[in-house]
């Protein structure tokens, strides 16, 4: 899993997963993916973010026995709207680990 390294290929990737899965509703700042198939969640900013253009690729994985998750994310704003971004889906990501976490 690999997310963009700039900004044009963060736009070619959101018309890419766009093209191949429908949009979860996430509100007015975020378009999420689900790529099932994958085990991988697309999150994307739109225009309405003050981190726009990024995305955040969130993937659930196998290590040791123990199922996880990993996140990437690409962000093209400011350092301080990438620093909140990176905090927003660090939490998101935290949610997902919680939620495959055994009870």
């Amino acid at each position: 899993m690999r997310c963009a390294a700039t900004p044009a290929e963060a736009e070619a990737l959101r018309h890419d997963i766009a093209g191949r899965f429908q949009p979860r509703a996430e509100g007015n700042r975020f378009i999420v993916y689900d790529d099932v198939a994958n085990r991988r969640i697309w999150m994307f900013t739109t225009q309405a973010h003050p981190a726009h253009p990024s995305v955040a690729c969130l993937e659930i994985v196998a290590r040791n026995g123990a199922i996880g998750a990993e996140i990437q994310i690409g962000c093209f704003s400011s350092a301080a709207n990438c620093a909140a971004l990176n905090r927003e889906f660090e939490a998101r990501g935290a949610q997902v680990r919680q939620a495959l976490a055994p009870h």
